[in-house]
């Protein structure tokens, strides 16, 4: 935990394991009004906004979750065998973590059965705010669901495609053929990638008071376009923002907060971590 006024350090808390207090896989954060939830692979952890453990509990399986209102909604890979597709799954769950039903699928990048890898294809990353969820959905949407998994809006953009160029397949395949989880099977699964003409409209989104940034892939300048929105779909702008990536699939950590901009990269020559704070103008 770091000072808003300066980010001096406050607390640290948590290490690697699988004991009390401790995370493994899949570590994603979720603040809400009143406390700091971690969700791990197989727990949830509660913790003050002061960095005081609360309580923990096991999760089935890997989910990675969220609260949304009094229940969870979390991720899950799943396939069809009909279609012998895979997907990457939005479920909801009670709180005591009961599946009650799947709100939302997107197929998955990988597609082993068909031979198949979509390097840039859409995975449905969900964001929550209070009893809301925000799901990125195909062709420029966000599906905007209510804690009980209902539809409640489908937000649509006039957002154009930008096509997938030849040096970008090369830095996709490049990123596989490279990245230490993935290189020893490149050379087999190398005729398996498949390029769409252009790339999702949206590929990532943000909230923050009211606020949608939905991150496209136009560039311009070194800097990439967010789309701003209010949480009804209404176009206030864009903005257009450098975002450090390390990778084509990896960016350093960054959000969005009280319309400002935050970035934490690695400087590796001082070895340290450096804070960008951006004011925006839309």
């Amino acid at each position: 935990l770091l000072s808003p006024k300066d980010f001096s350090l406050i607390k640290k808390f948590g290490r690697k394991g699988e004991g009390p207090e401790e995370f493994k896989l899949f570590i994603r954060f979720h603040l809400d009004e009143e406390m700091i939830v971690i969700s791990s692979s197989g727990k949830m952890s509660y913790y003050t906004k002061e960095g005081k453990f609360i309580r923990e509990e096991m999760v089935e399986g890997n989910n990675v979750m969220k609260p949304v209102g009094k229940n969870h909604a979390g991720y899950r890979l799943s396939s069809d065998p009909g279609t012998r597709l895979n997907y990457v799954a939005i479920d909801l769950f009670d709180h005591h973590f009961m599946k009650i039903r799947e709100i939302h699928r997107n197929p998955f990048k990988f597609q082993i059965e068909k031979n198949q890898i979509h390097p840039v294809k859409n995975q449905g990353n969900f964001r929550v705010w209070k009893d809301k969820l925000f799901v990125n959905g195909y062709k420029g949407r966000v599906l905007v669901f209510d804690s009980q998994g209902n539809l409640i809006r489908t937000i649509t953009t006039k957002l154009k495609g930008v096509r997938v160029t030849e040096e970008d397949k090369k830095r996709y395949k490049n990123y596989y053929k490279i990245y230490p989880e993935y290189k020893q099977y490149y050379e087999a699964a190398s005729k398996w990638f498949r390029f769409p003409k252009h790339f999702p409209l949206i590929h990532e989104i943000f909230l923050s008071e009211n606020r949608i940034y939905a991150e496209t892939h136009e560039r311009k300048e070194g800097k990439r376009r967010f789309l701003v929105m209010d949480f009804n779909g209404t176009e206030l702008g864009s903005v257009w923002l450098k975002v450090a990536e390390i990778n084509p699939l990896e960016k350093h950590i960054y959000t969005f907060h009280k319309n400002k901009f935050y970035q934490l990269v690695d400087n590796e020559d001082e070895e340290c971590w450096e804070l960008s704070i951006e004011t925006l103008t839309y």
